[in-house]
């Protein structure tokens, strides 16, 4: 489901800046902090494409749409209509759905190391957004052809009341579904689904450590907001297992590192609603909110590496290339048309990579030596998305703190 796929519920966001294969020491504890944020305005279509997001989001407005989705004016522009020989599949123009906004995640972190080799680990992110978005409609060729006509033919209020309907179109849309201009405009948080991983790290070495990381994924994403026009998610509201590995190889001033983890999303129900591009979708159902769809699939990898470089005792300076692929999630339903259902599916399917860059400060053995006061870890990092398909292509910064004890 990619309505803000790219961001909304954190699926494809590398918020870490190295790999970690160590676990904590017996009885120890970890609490950490991470921020991602990014602008939104433009992604990565389904054929990895990069664009502005108002050259991909665009809903064609049929006659007949426009006819079924307006109570007051739709005889009256059917007569119309009907009498220049317009067909009801004619395209009259084609609304742009322009979007910009920005959307920040914080995530918490706590861990405890059950012994010196086994540690678990629970993660819960918490999401916030603020998007205004704006519908431009824009006329076809038949469109200004019409228009014109009717001017000549003496039928000038004929004219403005079809250009009338055209700009109602959206605003009866949202009425039939119950809502309002205002929802153009999202500002809201909500809680992601949390996670909770072991990390068995045995027979670490000084120069190299290997951990096995399985972890479970638990549905406390917050549901779906239905009054906005862009329903963005939290989470995925589904339960999910999951099994990963990390490396680390450590050299004198610098380190190397390889991971990766697999998720397996169980088969379960959410909510969903078209596409904004839905072409098969009548006007009057674009909004249409479905909150007991059957879901499956969505299987996710996530490759990682990166290679860090101490700069001066305790900073860091850091490269990684993160991989992230999403395969599609099926959904099924009965209040939409399968062919909607079917496009909500093609475009659930997602993958990026990104380029990360970025600093890190380390006093953990400093702290070990009594030269450092407090033992903790602190990173910055800038993200550049290299391609992708259905998922952001904007820029972004993410940062983490972590505290031992």
């Amino acid at each position: 489901m990619v309505y803000i796929s790219f961001a909304a519920n954190a699926q494809l966001v590398p918020n870490y800046i190295s790999v970690q294969a160590r676990s904590l020491p017996q009885g120890r504890w970890l609490v950490g902090y991470n921020q991602f944020k990014t602008p939104v305005g433009s992604n990565f279509d389904s054929y990895g494409k990069y664009d502005a997001f108002s050259e991909q989001k665009k809903v064609h407005l049929k006659a007949q749409t426009l006819i079924q989705d307006d109570p007051l004016r739709g005889p009256a522009l059917e007569g119309l209509l009907s009498s220049y020989n317009v067909q009801s599949s004619t395209v009259l123009g084609t609304y742009d759905i322009y979007l910009k906004g920005d959307i920040a995640a914080d995530i918490f972190t706590i861990g405890y190391g059950i012994s010196d080799t086994l540690g678990i680990y629970i993660t819960a992110p918490y999401l916030k957004w603020d998007m205004q978005t704006a519908f431009v409609f824009k006329k076809s060729e038949k469109m200004i052809q019409l228009l014109n006509q009717l001017k000549q033919d003496g039928q000038a209020q004929a004219a403005v009341d079809l250009e009338t309907g055209v700009s109602a179109g959206v605003v009866n849309a949202l009425q039939k579904n119950g809502l309002s201009s205002e929802s153009l405009n999202s500002k809201s948080q909500a809680l992601g689904d949390i996670q909770i991983n072991l990390k068995w790290a045995k027979d670490c070495q000084e120069d190299l450590c290997t951990s096995i990381d399985p972890f479970i994924i638990l549905p406390t994403a917050n549901k779906m907001n239905s009054n906005t026009i862009l329903p963005i998610k939290s989470g995925d509201r589904r339960w999910a297992v999951g099994l990963g590995s990390s490396s680390l190889w450590s050299f004198s001033k610098m380190s190397s590192g390889l991971s990766f983890n697999i998720q397996y999303p169980l088969p379960g129900k959410t909510e969903a609603r078209p596409p904004l591009n839905t072409l098969s979708t009548q006007q009057s159902s674009l909004f249409t909110y479905d909150d007991n769809v059957s879901v499956k699939n969505g299987l996710k990898l996530n490759l990682h590496a990166d290679q860090s470089l101490i700069l001066y005792k305790t900073i860091s300076f850091n490269l990684g290339l993160d991989y992230q692929k999403k395969w599609a999630t099926e959904y099924s339903g009965d209040l939409l048309s399968s062919d909607d259902y079917a496009k909500i599916s093609d475009e659930s399917e997602q993958e990026l990579t990104t380029f990360i860059a970025g600093l890190s400060l380390n006093s953990l053995d400093l702290f070990l030596k009594n030269q450092f006061v407090i033992p903790m870890q602190v990173g910055l990092s800038g993200q550049w998305p290299l391609a992708g398909i259905n998922t952001s292509a904007d820029f972004s910064v993410a940062g983490n703190i972590y505290f031992f004890f």
